[in-house]
């Protein structure tokens, strides 16, 4: 229940650690697999870039602490014309980097969606109405945007940030160990308001996930039936509900947003409180003589530099957290079976003269409402259809006539009962 609604979509449940690499992996297996060389092409040159990164920082305290100690111009020069020349380099590094992602992203996007479009396609009408139509829409298209989202973090994001955040921690630590250490233990501590804060966005998620849904198909429904609402002069109602339905997702959506904007300040503050006991420390250490000035420029470059791949990598739980719950989505579909099934060795209808028999059939259209799975369209239900003659099928609205023409094209099979054609069952 969500506020006045009542959904019944998504199931809110937590994950473990286990499930989750377990759905991630599954991910890995069926989309990504193929895709090997795009992937090494990520990881070389991300690994090119930072290895730059940590070259950059080598020759600025080589060149800093020579200019210092030689009084030299010559030094300050070469060491601006290597850090302009290694930040060309990385920079075009970088940009390729990001074609390459965006064409991964682009052909993962086309396979997730066109995969899950063709097993829904291939299912039958009973699997398919137990969704509604907003549900099935959102799954093939929003889920499977989630999921390319969360694979981006996967194979592209992460990846680099992380290769770059190692190569400035490898500096400071070859530079001073234990200033190194102690800036790393307080960073680590920037990582537990993470799992909260992704425990809170999953159960949010969840609830956006099925306001989607359950909007999707209130639009549906009311494009698919806007001559009744005219007929009926209902504009104001439908508006209304659709005003209470956006305003859920606005209010949902605001607290989100409002849980993931604290986790960026508590990163910055334990960041900086980091940066700001280890530049002191290392003050006093230059000053002690057991520090060079280079080694101390060295030093704070990659401490401050550092931080930045480290908070991108603490924020992409979020998407990855959201991803998860796509792929859960994203499986419903793949993994439904059809409950209609072809014969293993189907009789081919060369001939037909046209005997329609229904034999005491009973039917209940498969639905998630206990209520409607209760209501028989169809109960005893039997009827002869002889060819060269017209037949007739009278009744109320919701009589079951409709439903017949559907068990006679297969779209769904009999609880109970037999439909031949010719003496042969349509099964």
């Amino acid at each position: 229940m969500i506020g006045n609604l009542k959904l019944t979509g998504i199931k809110s449940k937590s994950l473990s650690l286990k499930k989750k690499y377990q759905i991630i992996a599954r991910v890995s297996r069926q989309f990504v697999a193929d895709k090997k060389l795009l992937i090494l092409c990520i990881s070389t040159f991300s690994s090119l870039s930072a290895s730059i990164a940590f070259a950059q920082m080598r020759a600025f305290e080589f060149l800093i602490d020579r200019a210092f100690t030689s009084s030299s111009i010559l030094f300050l020069v070469l060491t601006a014309i290597f850090m302009v020349l290694s930040t060309l380099f990385r920079s075009a590094f970088d940009y390729i980097n990001s074609l390459i992602s965006a064409h991964f992203a682009g052909k993962l996007s086309f396979e997730i969606r066109s995969h899950t479009l063709n097993c829904w396609l291939r299912q039958d009408m009973a699997s398919m109405s137990r969704r509604t139509e907003g549900e099935s829409s959102y799954k093939i298209n929003d889920s499977s945007a989630m999921v390319v989202s969360m694979c981006s973090v996967v194979y592209t994001q992460a990846p680099s940030n992380f290769v770059l955040a190692l190569a400035y921690l490898s500096n400071t630590f070859y530079t001073n160990w234990q200033l190194a250490f102690a800036a790393l233990v307080v960073t680590i501590l920037a990582l537990w308001p993470v799992n909260s804060v992704g425990k809170n966005v999953r159960a949010i998620n969840l609830q956006l996930e099925n306001i989607h849904i359950y909007t999707n198909q209130k639009i549906i429904e009311m494009v698919t039936h806007i001559r009744n609402i005219f007929a009926f002069q209902a504009e104001k109602t439908v508006e209304t509900h659709l005003q209470d339905l956006l305003t859920t997702q606005r209010r949902l959506s605001l607290k989100s947003a409002y849980i993931i904007g604290r986790l960026g300040p508590m990163v910055d503050l334990i960041g900086g409180l980091a940066i700001a006991g280890t530049l002191l420390i290392a003050g006093t250490q230059i000053q002690g003589g057991t520090m060079t000035s280079g080694q101390f420029l060295s030093f704070t470059f990659s401490l401050i530099l550092v931080y930045r791949p480290i908070k991108i990598l603490v924020t992409l739980l979020i998407p990855l957290q959201a991803g998860i719950i796509g792929s859960e989505q994203i499986f419903d579909i793949l993994d439904s079976k059809p409950s209609i099934l072809d014969p293993v060795a189907p009789k081919p209808l060369e001939s037909s003269q046209g005997m329609l028999v229904f034999d005491n059939v009973d039917f209940r259209y498969p639905n998630n409402d206990v209520e409607q799975q209760n209501m028989p369209a169809l109960s005893g239900f039997s009827a002869i259809f002889t060819p060269g003659k017209k037949s007739a099928l009278v009744g109320p609205s919701g009589g079951g006539k409709t439903t017949c023409f559907n068990l006679c094209m297969r779209l769904f099979d009999p609880d109970s009962g037999s439909i031949t054609l010719d003496g042969h069952p349509l099964n």
